[in-house]
């Protein structure tokens, strides 16, 4: 709902090669991903999100990652578009 109230254009669950980002701002070549603590805590996903990453920024995207603490925790749009920026 930041992206919304910021005006910014996105896509959700946007496929890119062999991977399916959360949030894909195409005019800044932006992928924001949004890391739950369940999934993100698991045996061998932060070596894949590091492999995920690389392609990406390969690719030529920019990857800003967001963890479900600091979006349940109290981020701003403020906090998101100094991180977006």
């Amino acid at each position: 709902s930041f992206l919304e109230l910021l005006g910014v254009r996105f896509e959700q669950q946007r496929p890119i090669g062999p991977y399916c980002v959360d949030f894909l701002v195409p005019e800044r070549m932006l992928v924001i991903e949004c890391d739950g603590v369940y999934w993100h805590s698991r045996p061998g996903v932060a070596e894949k999100d590091v492999e995920r990453d690389a392609y990406l920024r390969a690719v030529g995207y920019r990857v800003v990652r967001i963890g479900e603490l600091e979006i349940n925790g109290g981020l701003t749009a403020h906090d998101l578009l100094s991180r977006i920026a």
